[in-house]
């Protein structure tokens, strides 16, 4: 195409402002096509198709056959000249037409496209750094792993008639609430909770104490148990550590498997507080600016994470906004901070990735694939293997990022874990 060079202005936030302009000899040549693709398929009364004059065509469908023609010269146009710089517009946003130019087939066509690219990051420094991390948190003992994972396994078995409901029961219960003119506005039947639960029923702590068959009545509520389940745990014996793991044929075998997982996570909550304070340093010595549609992006990534997490459909998600008196613009506002951070680690790491030419080899990629189970039935379903490499990628680059700094233990930092960082 007869193009002009570009002239390329960068804006705010990574954006881009793309001037050019398409010869005329192009613009007739487009315009031309356009209007003879619209005879072929355009019925006017009078005339067979493909023999009506160009004034008929542009009496009934002029401005719509004008913009198609600009449509499609300025997607050429903008395809051509992407091929030769370097400014790409990001996959989050599409390039926008900002000024709306009037196509005249005998006069040459000024273009001027906006669209966000990928920040020009200044990376701080990143190697040869000394940072201070806080102590790890204190590692669960061996008596309380075991008995969590008697908890993880244990079973539910009715309590006697006599029983009552005590924390950590699972009960039964049905349950209607009225609303001011005594309609029922919410009825449950066969509801069960854990008493003690992260996220029980406002009126469940009401009923310790209470038998099977009893009834709790407050305004507007009334509640009815209907089953009472205690948690039974199982014995700490060979055949409770054969059920933790196939291999393990006694306690004693089990024991030591534990102590070495519990080893394992410290180790990992030891790295992983590495990686966010050297992120942490990184980020407050680096200079970018994010543009406007990443953080859009990574906000509905947010989202869809929130719903995936709580097991709601879209539609559950507005339904749990309206009950909430919330909106989701409010919720965006207050996960800004947050998809900032994330947006800042992902350029970040990027950056260092490119300039260190640390990557995945296919090898490693497999063997670590395997060792990871990131092959497993349930992976296959929630990941692509484009997922699983850049999780790896990933891996690697921060295991290079902790060897090439140095990390003092700082007892007066709050531990990370514990921050939720």
């Amino acid at each position: 195409m007869n193009i002009s060079a570009p002239h390329i202005e960068r804006l705010p936030h990574s954006r881009i402002r793309l001037s050019f302009k398409i010869e005329s000899a192009e613009v007739e040549r487009y315009w031309r096509t356009t209007l003879d693709h619209w005879r072929t398929t355009a019925v006017v009364k009078g005339f067979r198709k493909g023999k009506a004059p160009d004034t008929l065509l542009l009496q009934h469908w002029g401005e719509r056959i004008r913009h198609e023609a600009l449509r499609i010269i300025v997607g050429d146009a903008l395809k051509e000249i992407l091929k030769t710089i370097e400014e790409q517009p990001l996959a989050s946003d599409r390039p926008r037409l900002e000024n709306s130019p009037h196509l005249d087939p005998a006069q040459e066509l000024p273009v001027v496209i906006e669209y966000d690219t990928y920040p020009e990051a200044e990376i701080g420094p990143y190697r040869d750094c000394t940072i201070r991390i806080p102590p790890p948190p204190e590692m669960t003992t061996l008596n309380q792993e075991l008995r969590r994972l008697r908890e993880q396994h244990a079973t539910l078995v009715p309590r006697s008639a006599s029983g009552v409901v005590r924390s950590g029961d699972s009960v039964t219960i049905d349950f209607q609430r009225l609303g001011d003119n005594n309609e029922i506005v919410e009825k449950r039947s066969a509801f069960s909770f854990v008493i003690g639960s992260s996220e029980p029923p406002p009126f469940a702590s009401q009923l310790i104490g209470m038998h099977r068959g009893q009834q709790y009545t407050e305004e507007k509520l009334t509640v009815q148990i209907k089953e009472i389940q205690e948690r039974q745990l199982p014995k700490l014996d060979d055949q409770f550590a054969s059920t933790i793991n196939a291999d393990l044929k006694s306690l004693t075998a089990l024991k030591e498997y534990v102590k070495a997982q519990l080893a394992k996570k410290q180790q990992q909550a030891l790295h992983q507080s590495k990686c966010l304070r050297l992120l942490a340093h990184i980020a407050e010595h680096s200079k970018f600016e994010i543009p406007r549609s990443m953080m859009q992006h990574e906000l509905g990534i947010m989202w869809r994470q929130f719903l995936y997490h709580h097991h709601l459909s879209v539609e559950e998600g507005e339904q749990f906004l309206q009950r909430e008196e919330r909106q989701l613009s409010q919720l965006f506002k207050e996960w800004q901070p947050q998809a900032e951070r994330r947006i800042v680690h992902q350029i970040i790491l990027q950056a260092i990735s490119e300039r260190e030419q640390i990557a995945l080899s296919d090898e490693e990629f497999e063997e670590q694939f395997q060792q990871q189970s990131l092959h497993s039935p349930q992976n296959k379903q929630n990941n692509t293997n484009a997922a699983a490499r850049a999780l790896l990628q990933e891996q690697k680059l921060f295991r290079w990022l902790v060897d090439h700094n140095r990390f003092i233990v700082d007892k007066r930092l709050e531990s990370d874990i514990l921050k939720g960082r």
